[in-house]
């Protein structure tokens, strides 16, 4: 079979799903360079959106799984999120071919893959179905980064990295811009008897393996600064480390865990303060061009935060601040007059 549908290949990526988890993804209309923040959002896939015509299954958009699985919360929302990670069940080489967004060559590839999906003109994505779906969420990102070390995927682009990673399904179209016209997905090889353990993945390609990342057992705190619905919405998330705000001058900081620390080098978790009032600094080179503009981002696609309601609630704060100072200011020169 060379032309499998999206629930075809999802029911073979996803063969055994551990009790209660569910696979996630995303699909959409606009072109991904355009489009705002929310496509990337996604969602628990159904069934009925790979059977019945939708966005997963016209073949017009832009269609995405993410190669784990996902438990519910305590409330029952699936999230991609690695604190509701279930397991990972493929591992996928990027960029692999001739065309103008490659960036691997052919015969950098020394393991066939389970599949070959052409996602951009020449540049195709090799995918390993995993024989057993890996519940060590350190141990395949070990994998992932031993095969960047190796050279089969770019150091500078987190793309590759961490266990939410989104790739594309076999069915679907690429409409970035630089696309004219836009490409429609190629499904070059499908070989659903392949199925790797990552010991076979490893052996292949000669990986050594860094060490196993160190459970780091931190203190999580709840801050209450009702001033700052961000440092809230952070302490509700358990990325908050220090139970005071410490002054940096001028302004007041807390220590928190970087919200992109799994694109850092070894995974470190430790170095990013927010600064209260909507501010982000990140000791690691990874995070040094980033702002608080790219924090709300992350927390949006990543924590499924409606950062929109709360930039809303902070604005209406400042406004109702605003409106006091004014009439009390109006008042005092009326009394004056």
């Amino acid at each position: 079979m060379i032309n499998p549908t999206n629930k075809e290949f999802a029911d073979a990526v996803f063969h055994t799903l551990p009790t209660g988890a569910h696979i996630y993804g995303t699909a959409f209309k606009e072109a991904p360079d355009q489009a705002g923040n929310g496509v990337w959002f996604g969602g628990a896939i159904k069934d009925r959106s790979l059977v019945r015509r939708s966005n997963f299954t016209n073949g017009e958009c832009n269609t995405f799984y993410v190669v784990s699985s996902f438990y519910p919360d305590a409330e029952g929302r699936v999230y991609r999120r690695k604190a509701q990670f279930a397991a990972a069940h493929v591992i996928t080489l990027d960029d692999i071919g001739d065309g103008m967004s490659a960036k691997i060559p052919w015969d950098k590839v020394a393991l066939p893959g389970s599949f070959v999906i052409e996602t951009s003109p020449d540049n195709c994505q090799v995918g390993y179905i995993l024989d057993k779906p890996e519940t060590d969420a350190d141990l395949f990102n070990r994998v992932v980064d031993a095969l960047i070390e190796q050279g089969l995927a770019s150091p500078t682009d987190p793309g590759m990295k961490g266990v939410t990673r989104y790739v594309r399904f076999p069915v679907g179209t690429n409409n970035k811009t630089k696309y004219d016209p836009p490409h429609q997905h190629v499904c070059r090889e499908w070989n659903l008897e392949r199925r790797y353990s990552l010991q076979n993945i490893i052996d292949a390609y000669g990986l050594t393996l860094a060490p196993p990342t160190p459970e780091r057992m931190f203190d999580r705190v709840a801050v209450h600064h009702t001033d700052d619905p961000y440092l809230k919405c952070l302490s509700d998330l358990g990325l908050v480390l220090s139970a005071k705000p410490r002054s940096g001058g001028q302004f007041e900081m807390v220590d928190i865990l970087c919200p992109f620390h799994e694109d850092h080098t070894d995974r470190i978790e430790v170095g990013t303060v927010y600064v209260i009032g909507g501010g982000f600094k990140c000791m690691h080179g990874h995070c040094i061009d980033r702002t608080f503009r790219d924090v709300k981002e992350r927390l949006h696609l990543k924590y499924g935060v409606d950062t929109a309601a709360i930039d809303a609630e902070t604005a209406a704060a400042h406004e109702q601040v605003m409106t006091k100072g004014t009439l009390a200011l109006v008042e005092y020169l009326n009394r004056k007059g």
